[in-house]
């Protein structure tokens, strides 16, 4: 699949990278904002993820039914999603309709109204989401994970916010937060597909107008809570996040971190899903992932089971936790890791989406692309003694927050059934 990259700064700050796929028939565009829920105030909890709502309800030139007939006349995907450090507005189009899309993607970026009536119903769909996430105990259980290790911080707190946080937010709110955050040099328009570098230039000039200025993002990463807490809730099941730091996403341990949380819990061939699902039938569902921000990092484990058993299921993830801090992974399991990021990342880049968000975020963390070529270098220089090296920083009961939701309470032992 022959690719051609190419990169261009703007006046402002604004950044432009794209990567021209002469194989594809397609072309996804993003508009992406280094900005997030960590860049919230507390009384702005929830305030990204509304401006990301917002912007499809309507422009000075277009009101929200004409936007979406916009979005269904081009036939494709155009959508928005908040995360807690980047907010992307994006599309993705037969090239014949990228004129179309960008000028849609523009509008919308740069010349929402934010009208008050709107507003308010605006947020009480997002009440629904968040009424939502109550409804599903494992979604639940990682975000009160989440505000449970960073109770603190910004990154402990859930991108949607809460009932209350979403209630006392107003178009004052939005516009500030606009104005102190969608600035030139935090934005990156990246592309993906059949487009020409020129002609995405052309499109891009005078439509997106970024605020001029540069604010600090941060003001320090967070501390970490450890220890064990329950929430008990009538379900059928109690819910277990077991959370531990790990590397953050300039680390240049990243790679071996990726490939230790595969070893552990990533896929169904690892670890816990082996012992704890196949071996003991415990669980229906058990899994790891590594989720790293620019100053901080997290593995995350998540499991379900039977109340009087979950005390059980704690003990053998981190059975299996500490006995990476005394053996390495086997050859083989390292092997099996490398491989299987190597086939996910080849298998992304066969979707222009993936290409386009791989592209952006790139940029944003790192200001630079990042090749496939140089992924699996860095991928195939982990060693076995370099994941034992992880664990044993990283994996100890004494720096392990354990959450557990559901009909348990604490014992002197640990956990039990209600």
């Amino acid at each position: 699949m022959t690719s051609f990259y190419n990169k261009t700064t703007l006046g402002g700050g604004l950044r432009v990278v794209s990567e021209r796929v002469d194989s594809s028939s397609s072309v996804a565009v993003g508009i992406w904002v280094a900005c997030g829920s960590r860049d919230e105030k507390p009384e702005e909890n929830g305030l990204a993820h509304l401006i990301e709502h917002m912007v499809f309800k309507g422009t000075a030139d277009r009101d929200k039914l004409a936007i979406a007939k916009a979005i269904d006349h081009l036939g494709g995907q155009t959508n928005a999603f908040t995360t807690k450090e980047h907010t992307c507005f994006h599309t993705r189009v037969r090239p014949e309709h990228l004129a179309e899309a960008i000028d849609l993607l523009s509008d919308i970026f740069n010349n929402s109204l934010f009208a008050s009536d709107e507003l308010e119903l605006e947020k009480g769909v997002i009440q629904q989401e968040i009424a939502m996430v109550e409804d599903d105990p494992e979604e639940l259980a990682h975000d009160l994970a989440s505000l449970s290790v960073w109770p603190d911080h910004p990154l402990g707190r859930p991108v949607a916010g809460t009932p209350e946080s979403v209630d006392g937010l107003g178009r004052d709110s939005i516009v500030s937060f606009i104005d102190r955050t969608y600035t030139g040099p935090r934005i990156v328009i990246s592309a993906a597909g059949q487009v020409e570098h020129q002609q995405l230039l052309d499109l891009i000039a005078e439509r997106i107008k970024p605020r001029s200025g540069v604010e600090a993002r941060f003001g320090g990463g967070p501390v970490s809570r450890y220890g064990l807490i329950v929430k008990r809730r009538k379900l059928e099941q109690a819910h277990l996040v077991i959370t531990c730091d790990f590397p953050r996403v300039n680390d240049d341990r990243r790679r071996a971190a990726a490939v230790l949380n595969l070893v552990l819990g990533g896929n169904m061939s690892s670890r816990l899903f082996q012992e704890i699902r196949e071996q003991r039938g415990l669980v229906y569902n058990v899994y790891s992932y590594y989720t790293a921000y620019q100053d901080a990092g997290a593995l995350e484990i998540y499991a379900a089971a039977a109340p009087d058993r979950i005390e059980e299921t704690r003990d053998l993830i981190m059975k299996e936790l500490l006995a990476l801090r005394s053996a390495p992974p086997t050859k083989e399991e390292l092997n099996e890791a490398v491989n299987s990021s190597k086939t996910s990342l080849i298998l992304g880049g066969e979707s222009m989406d993936s290409r386009m968000s791989r592209l952006g975020k790139n940029e944003l963390i790192f200001g630079r692309a990042i090749d496939l070529a140089e992924t699996f270098y860095n991928l195939e220089q982990v060693t076995r003694e370099g994941l034992s090296a992880l664990a044993e920083e990283f994996f100890s009961e004494g720096r392990t927050s354990v959450y557990v939701l559901g009909p348990v309470k604490k014992t002197a032992g640990g956990l039990a059934a209600v």
